[in-house]
């Protein structure tokens, strides 16, 4: 196989053997919504070998002994006093990262790192190996944004800079998710802009259930406005106020249906046409099936999230020609461009000004029709994993791993 070499000075392969590091076990489709595992897929078929980093064994055992009791101190002083602790940014636990996964680096025979929003493991790792460092946000940009970031105390907000400005600086190559994420870095952590790349993540689907062009041309919306709604955390994920559009739309006039998936909203959101799925297992092929025809069925898909990071979901719904209604907060704008795979409303908007913006749509099929198209080629172009691979492949070509 023919060779080249590397910015440091290394000779490698044509195909680099990437050790890739994330907060879990990434083989898991479940942690972080598939994410990482989608990630590792893309890898390995657009730029390089694969080989996962996760400690096992005594290593494991090792760091779970540390984490709990500094889990349990977190726990008691949130009870106690109000105030959070935030032991995944504790510095002794990042130390002990450092030295576990230095460790298997050394035995792994890789030629570069990839850490996947897992700045923790890295900030303190000993390594001759160029690191491409991935993050959908920075700590600066989480803080009193997600409710685990609130109330933190005075040095776990000291503790969380001091790690992310680590990580950073041992990074050869920043990867964001978001145009929000890559500015908190320059702006907080003042990163290099030269060694930044924003990719935004693709969808976390089977590629073989992903309808077609000619399926997205026939689609049409529906006689009853269908919305759907999907978060396991519904008030974060603003749930009341996709509760008020279809309130707001039925007294318009608007036949329509909600239905929510991943949550049990209060109980007080009765209307007989909301519909609640409390829990589908992508992993059981008949739950699965179900997801994918909640997607193709809907006319629209509703998000007035409070607080996103990467709205994957976004990506999903753009896979099957679903029009994205969404609030404009933390990264969902770089996932969403206004009439095209959707739109993105203010921060104050409530079901009133969401309802009036479905309304407009639905009733105008031609717009309508022409915008799940626009929506589908969206996730053809940019919002699927081989795109995201392909251009991890420029970066790699950038940093001399690739020719």
């Amino acid at each position: 196989m023919s060779q080249t070499t590397n910015f440091v000075g290394t000779t490698v392969q044509k195909r680099p053997k990437i050790a890739f590091i994330a907060s879990g076990d990434p083989r898991d489709r479940d942690k972080l919504s598939g994410t990482p595992y989608c990630m590792i897929q893309a890898l390995q078929k657009n730029v390089g070998d694969v080989v996962v980093i996760h400690p096992e064994g005594m290593s494991a055992l090792i760091l779970k002994l540390v984490e709990l009791p500094l889990k349990v101190i977190d726990k008691v002083l949130y009870r106690t006093m109000g105030k959070r602790f935030d032991a995944p940014r504790s510095i002794l636990l990042s130390l002990l990262y450092g030295f576990v996964y230095g460790i298997m680096l050394k035995k792994s025979d890789a030629n570069v790192v990839f850490c996947a929003i897992a700045g923790p493991r890295i900030a303190f790792l000993k390594t001759k190996l160029p690191i491409i460092f991935l993050s959908d946000a920075t700590f600066a940009a989480m803080i009193d944004y997600y409710p685990q970031f609130t109330h933190l105390l005075a040095i776990s907000r000291w503790r969380g800079n001091f790690v992310t400005t680590r990580a950073i600086n041992k990074a050869s190559a920043l990867i964001y998710s978001s145009d929000w994420a890559a500015d908190s870095a320059i702006k907080y952590y003042h990163a290099d802009r030269n060694i930044i790349n924003v990719i935004p993540f693709g969808a976390n689907l089977d590629e073989n259930i992903i309808p077609d062009l000619n399926t997205i041309l026939n689609k049409s919306r529906s006689d009853k406005c269908r919305l759907l709604f999907i978060g396991k955390n519904w008030i974060r994920k603003g749930g009341a106020i996709a509760y008020e559009t279809l309130l707001q739309l039925k007294k318009s006039g608007i036949p329509s249906r909600l239905t929510v998936v991943g949550c049990v909203p209060p109980v007080e959101c009765n209307d007989s046409d909301f519909v609640i799925v409390p829990y589908l297992d992508k992993k059981d092929p008949d739950q699965r099936k179900k997801f994918y025809d909640l997607y193709m069925d809907a006319d629209f898909f509703i998000f007035p999230t409070r607080a996103e990071c990467s709205p994957i979901v976004s990506c999903e719904s753009s896979a099957f020609g679903l029009p994205v209604l969404a609030t404009d907060t933390g990264g969902v704008k770089s996932y969403i461009k206004d009439g095209i795979n959707g739109y993105c409303l203010p921060y104050s908007a409530k079901g009133r000004e969401y309802a009036e913006l479905i309304e407009n749509l639905y009733r105008d099929t031609d717009k309508y029709r022409s915008m799940v198209i626009s929506t589908y080629h969206e996730y053809q172009t940019r919002l699927n994993w081989d795109v995201w691979g392909i251009s991890l492949k420029n970066v790699f070509v950038q940093m001399g791993f690739l020719q």
